[in-house]
């Protein structure tokens, strides 16, 4: 039996297997077969990325879950991803040390994060994509806890000009997560490189006092400028850094340092308010 037609898995459209669209069709799915062989994802130069989807794992009751937070199946290749993801130092930069994904994530032992929300980049040519990048969730209560989100370095893969960024698209995903399974904060601690940034996604720093809150937000504002090329003091960079440690409890602790406050990350909270 010969096949001289294919099927693009979107369009649906039939296609000649000897034209130019078939045989390029063809190439992709023969790299796409031999991608996924490798590394349970699709990555093929020729396509363009079209849009993002995201899987959420319940990571205590080995379940796929919804955006809704509804229950989807039971997943019975959950600890195949978990390695695949945790085996590779891409998505972190090298930054977290394996023990603590694998403690979270919870390989060959109990996770101590809830849920693992990976996202995939979708093609044109219809495949699901490689993993961009991937969070990992405790549930507090009324809030989620941020324990770990790291995104994959960008790569040569064209991607359509409205999608913004994986990480920026993966703290959206979060925060309609967490309104839909009925929570009303979103908790973080944010490292020093990245203290700037949570900001502008509307997160503050989550102290003691309302007051203290607000002084500390105020030095991030100086911390940004300073981000921005705008000249400022180092006194005054330096001033900055040491109130917003001081709103971190167990500051005035013996023993304890802004630097040692600060390695661990800054204490950091959203509330979600009604849409």
């Amino acid at each position: 039996m010969s096949f001289t037609f294919l099927y693009h898995p979107k369009t649906k459209q039939k296609i000649n297997l000897f034209s130019k669209n078939g045989k390029q069709l063809l190439k992709q799915y023969i790299n796409s077969y031999n991608y996924l062989k490798q590394h349970g994802g699709m990555e093929v130069e020729e396509s363009v990325v079209t849009e993002s989807i995201v899987k959420i794992l319940d990571l205590k009751n080995n379940t796929e879950l919804s955006i809704d937070g509804n229950l989807l199946h039971r997943m019975t290749t959950l600890d195949k991803i978990k390695t695949s993801i945790s085996s590779s130092k891409t998505y972190c930069n090298n930054q977290i040390s394996d023990d603590f994904i694998k403690v979270y994530m919870g390989i060959h032992q109990e996770p101590r994060s809830n849920y693992l929300m990976i996202v995939y980049d979708t093609h044109t040519s219809g495949m699901i994509g490689s993993p961009r990048g991937f969070v990992l969730l405790t549930d507090g209560g009324d809030y989620l806890k941020i324990d770990l989100i790291c995104v994959a370095p960008k790569h040569h893969m064209k991607r359509d000009h409205l999608l913004g960024s994986s990480g920026r698209f993966l703290m959206g995903k979060i925060e309609t997560f967490a309104r839909n399974i009925g929570k009303h904060f979103i908790k973080l601690d944010a490292l020093e490189v990245v203290l700037t940034y949570y900001p502008r996604l509307g997160y503050t720093i989550d102290a003691p006092t309302e007051r203290t809150s607000k002084i500390a937000d105020k030095k991030i504002k100086i911390l940004q400028e300073a981000k921005k090329g705008n000249t400022v003091a180092q006194t005054e960079i330096n001033n900055a850094i040491e109130i917003i440690a001081k709103s971190i409890p167990g500051f005035y602790d013996p023993g304890t340092t802004t630097e040692s406050l600060l390695e661990n990350g800054v204490p950091m909270i959203k509330e979600l308010r009604s849409l």
